[in-house]
């Protein structure tokens, strides 16, 4: 009986932890620039939190993301074409792995957790 309630609490302790993977501090690789994602008022968001122009400072950059699982979809801002596109988030360890669709097009892109 007590291991199959340390299996459960155990299972249920991998759930929350896979449920929250997405949450945290990400290199983007362009520009020294990081992005913050977090759960605010129950939707899940991506700010930047640092970049070499201090205007960037706070923009949004990832929005209306819905997540299963590991899976996330939602929108992502592109500030050189000032424009937001349909992007497909999968969290792998202390990776996120971006597609961004525009139209017939699609970029693959990595981030890394920072912290």
């Amino acid at each position: 009986m007590k291991k199959l309630i340390l299996a459960i609490i155990l299972l249920f302790s991998f759930s929350t932890q896979a449920q929250s993977s997405l949450n945290g501090l990400w290199d983007t690789g362009e520009n020294s620039t990081n992005i913050e994602v977090s759960e605010k008022n129950n939707q899940w968001v991506g700010l930047v939190k640092t970049s070499d122009t201090k205007e960037d400072i706070g923009m949004l950059i990832l929005k209306d993301l819905k997540k299963d699982g590991d899976k996330s979809t939602g929108k992502i801002y592109a500030p050189k074409r000032k424009q937001w596109y349909d992007v497909d988030i999968t969290a792998k360890k202390n990776n996120l792995n971006l597609k961004v669709n525009a139209g017939l097009f699609s970029k693959s892109l990595e981030w890394k957790r920072v912290q």
